[in-house]
């Protein structure tokens, strides 16, 4: 009685096991086959970036070089002295509509907004020695670079910029950057230096 019970579970395992083989391999096999037909494959790489903040950064943005061009020394005789100023843009897209509030930390004024977001941006470098609100260059000597955010204020390295309120959609900010007379001894060549930046929302 009990051989007469077993039988026929195993009737009904047998051809469920078989039907999944067989549904594999009758997939794959068709899988092969488009794959090797001419113009019936392809390949698609697809990536992206879940962001959380008010805006995104443009690609563009995201890595730069900027030409300083040719100054002379005759410029930069008296510590201090001050090149031409080069602009850069940094440009924020898809900026939404949500209210911003951020504290000054140089004043305490706060700033605030029902419909504009308030973005700081912190530039990070390697800073002068003899003068910290500059960067420091390798190359030449006796000059740093100086950033200044869009409303002309110094942007000091490695310390939260001071708030700008910007509008919903896409957003150019002007920086410039300086070249700037240091107490080093000045000696002409090529100069070069790097920055990161981040850019906050709150």
């Amino acid at each position: 009685m009990n051989g007469q019970k077993r039988a026929p579970e195993r009737k009904k395992i047998v051809p469920a096991l078989l039907m999944v083989i067989a549904t594999l391999a009758t997939s794959q096999a068709h899988a092969v086959n488009d794959w090797e037909v001419a113009g019936e494959h392809g390949e698609l790489l697809l990536h992206g970036t879940f962001l959380e903040g008010a805006c995104q950064l443009d690609m563009g943005s995201e890595f730069q070089q900027v030409d300083l061009g040719e100054f002379n020394v005759n410029q930069f005789t008296q510590v201090g002295a001050r090149g031409q100023p080069v602009t850069f843009l940094i440009t924020l897209k898809n900026c939404a509509r949500s209210s911003g509030e951020q504290t000054d930390l140089f004043t305490g004024n706060t700033s605030a907004d029902a419909i504009a977001p308030v973005v700081t941006l912190t530039f990070d470098g390697v800073v002068d020695p003899d003068l910290p609100s500059v960067l420091k260059t390798v190359g030449a000597g006796g000059l740093g670079l100086q950033i200044t955010d869009p409303n002309g204020r110094i942007v000091h390295p490695g310390v939260r910029g001071e708030p700008i309120m910007i509008m919903p959609g896409k957003n150019q900010l002007a920086y410039t950057v300086t070249p700037v007379r240091t107490p080093a001894p000045l000696t002409a060549g090529s100069i070069r230096a790097v920055t990161h930046f981040e850019v906050q929302y709150d």
